[in-house]
């Protein structure tokens, strides 16, 4: 009987359910309160940012990029989609993480020797790559552009500015991205496109004016005044139109 009611007490024991520790009740509320993050509903919106916190963002970017420490400019990039664009958070983390897979891919494509042509594997990778970003910018959007052509035009515009090539002709192929994106004629974005491609040059050339004391500060003021025009000509155009799955 002693021996029976001894079993008994080890099952009982092993059977009872221990209170959770406050340690495992704080886990379980972050992993609660992060789920939530990532299903909370969104509405996408690329028309109502804000262009000095995205001016930031961006030339944080570019600055990260330009010491080439990816991770900074990784994050800085999913802020710039989740935060200004409202773009969810894997749908962001994609955007960034495909965009930082292109750029890499296309430095590894430019010709090491004046002359020589590109590398052509590394840059179809590239062109893959942006590729899937515009996809994903695509799906969030709505929008009814062709994300190859669009990535052809980013492979363009970046190689012109690796080659070192005015600003003029590196606006050529963004204002047609954001003629694509936002709708109307890529003429419409000239100005923007040309300010943008400057404020690049003053972080990733080597011959920045002399009279330019600051070129992040000044990169950003440039960047500025083209987002606010940017956000101004976006809100005129008209919204496009969700194609179905």
């Amino acid at each position: 009987m002693a021996g029976r009611e001894t079993a008994l007490h080890c099952i009982l024991r092993a059977t009872v359910v221990h209170p959770m520790r406050p340690i495992t009740k704080l886990l379980l509320l972050v992993v609660v309160a992060f789920i939530v993050y990532l299903i909370w509903p969104r509405n996408p919106d690329i028309k109502n940012f804000d262009p000095s916190v995205l001016a930031g963002l961006d030339v944080k970017t570019w600055v990260a990029e330009k010491r080439g420490k990816s991770f900074d400019a990784l994050k800085a990039r999913f802020k710039i989609y989740s935060s200004q664009y409202k773009f969810p958070p894997v749908a962001s983390f994609r955007i960034a993480q495909t965009d930082a897979a292109g750029i890499e891919a296309l430095g590894k494509s430019f010709p090491k020797v004046e002359g020589e042509a590109p590398e052509p594997m590394e840059e179809n990778r590239a062109i893959l790559a942006f590729t899937q970003k515009f996809v994903t910018i695509k799906k969030q959007v709505g929008g009814d552009f062709d994300p190859d052509a669009l990535a052809r035009e980013e492979v363009s515009w970046r190689s012109r500015e690796h080659s070192g090539a005015p600003d003029t002709e590196v606006a050529q192929p963004i204002a047609r991205i954001f003629a694509a994106i936002y709708g109307g004629d890529p003429a419409d974005f000239d100005v923007v496109a040309q300010d943008i491609a400057a404020a690049r040059a003053l972080i990733f050339s080597e011959n920045v004016p002399q009279d330019v004391t600051d070129p992040v500060q000044t990169a950003q003021d440039y960047l500025r005044e083209a987002l606010t025009l940017l956000k101004e000509i976006a809100q005129q155009a008209p919204s496009a139109e969700p194609q179905e799955e």
